[in-house]
């Protein structure tokens, strides 16, 4: 739980001095920079998910043919009965 408490840390401070100076940037590529002095071969795996997606994209024979299913769960929440739905609306 510390480490999330340092990182939410710095990334604060690293926003927050741009907020005062009237800019607003995103710290998304300087949390990346802190994460990467932590863990040395995030980089690496990075790169490798970015060469695995090209190669992907670049694949012509990569198309879908047939029916794909997707498990979906519904959770319903409500608090009196009036407020439930019927399982054939969520069918539908």
């Amino acid at each position: 739980m510390k480490p999330l408490y340092l990182a939410l840390a710095i990334f604060i401070l690293l926003g927050g001095s741009q907020y005062a100076q009237g800019q607003r940037d995103c710290g998304t590529m300087q949390y990346l920079e802190y994460e990467q002095q932590l863990d040395p071969g995030r980089l690496q795996r990075l790169e490798a998910i970015e060469k695995h997606t090209r190669e992907f994209l670049n694949n012509p024979g990569r198309d879908v043919t047939g029916v794909i299913s997707i498990p979906v769960v519904v959770h319903v929440v409500w608090n009196t009965p009036s407020e439930n739905i019927s399982d054939a609306q969520i069918l539908s």
